[in-house]
């Protein structure tokens, strides 16, 4: 549980890194990446679902 848990952490203290922002930019720019790969997640899923269910139905 702990390591999942610091992936995030380390997602963040790495950005902050890598481009020298603050802390609210960063928090920002690891929201919006994560926002978008959660959309292409459930995009994803729902059409593995619709593709699935054409096959056995």
């Amino acid at each position: 549980l702990a390591v999942l848990a610091s992936i995030p952490l380390y997602l963040l203290l790495a950005l902050k890194r890598v481009y020298g922002e603050g802390w609210l930019k960063t928090i920002g720019k690891a929201a919006g990446a994560g926002s978008v790969y959660l959309m292409l997640l459930v995009a994803f899923m729902l059409g593995s679902t619709v593709v699935t269910a054409l096959f056995f139905l």
